[in-house]
């Protein structure tokens, strides 16, 4: 992915996760099957976030995603801790998988 060492993008991967957190409204987001709403013509499923911030998406997979996805932020971080702490060759392909795809921001 780059000329980074693994240990390299492991920790710049923590710190762009980190970023992201602190810049998202922190708590809970949630969303239920009813949480819906119409613009021009289309519906859209809402997302509510702590601080009532909303996001609407026009797929349900899209909006379950994003709930799940700030509900796994605390535990990617500490997955990628702990093993930039405790190196395990076993478990080396995922985290660094993990580590690649926070860094590439959503663009692969």
């Amino acid at each position: 992915m780059s000329d980074r060492t693994p240990a390299q993008r492991i920790e710049a991967a923590i710190v762009r996760l980190e970023k992201l957190r602190g810049n998202s409204y922190p708590g809970r987001w949630t969303s239920t099957n009813d949480d819906w709403w119409w613009l021009e013509g289309v519906n859209h499923r809402v997302v509510y976030g702590a601080g009532r911030a909303e996001v609407a998406f026009t797929h349900d997979g899209d909006a379950d995603l994003i709930v799940t996805l700030h509900a796994t932020i605390n535990a990617q971080l500490a997955i990628l801790t702990r093993f930039s702490e405790y190196p395990n060759r076993e478990l080396e392909e995922p985290v660094m998988a993990l580590a690649d795809a926070i860094l590439s921001g959503g663009t692969e």
